[in-house]
């Protein structure tokens, strides 16, 4: 909270929430966005989707976005779970995203390539499009947390990145 308002005397105009997951800091959350929010700042917001419900998306509805990001990493519930590692994941991102797009906030979606998903890009294209998602937004895993300990179930080979780009 203090250093929401010291970014308002320096005229801050964009904000990226990010974590890990935002919503974990509850009410402390909305505090802060207020804050900046109140002095004109627009955001984006990054979430998993797991903790955003309708009273949640009511509460992040009154800010500007340039766009309102959800993770999801499969077109069926079996890859995103496995790869998020959380079974039940993937319903509660579908939901986060159709929540996104009934506000009418600008939904982007996030796609990370693995191995499990690699043969499904077009589906998940699809999937995005059909949630109302302005762009979906599609990379190679970040080397942090438990990707780490997991990277050799995650890794694409060359090949496989060559054919997702194609």
């Amino acid at each position: 909270i203090d250093v929401a308002k010291q970014l308002v005397k320096m005229n801050l105009f964009e904000c990226v929430i990010s974590g890990g997951e935002p919503l974990l800091l509850g009410d402390k959350l909305f505090k802060i966005m207020s804050i900046l929010h109140d002095s004109g700042v627009k955001f984006i917001f990054i979430t998993n989707g797991m903790l955003l419900d309708e009273k949640i998306m009511d509460k992040l509805s009154k800010y500007d976005y340039y766009w309102f990001q959800v993770s999801i990493d499969g077109s069926m519930p079996y890859i995103h779970d496995k790869i998020r590692s959380v079974k039940g994941s993937w319903k509660k991102a579908i939901k986060a995203a159709s929540l996104v797009s009934q506000v009418k906030l600008p939904l982007t979606i996030a796609h990370v390539m693995v191995k499990d998903n690699i043969d499904y890009l077009e589906e998940m294209i699809e999937t995005s499009y059909l949630l109302g998602a302005l762009r979906l937004v599609v990379g190679k895993f970040v080397y942090s947390g438990r990707a780490i300990l997991n990277r050799k179930n995650l890794e694409l080979s060359g090949k496989d990145v060559n054919k997702a780009y194609r």
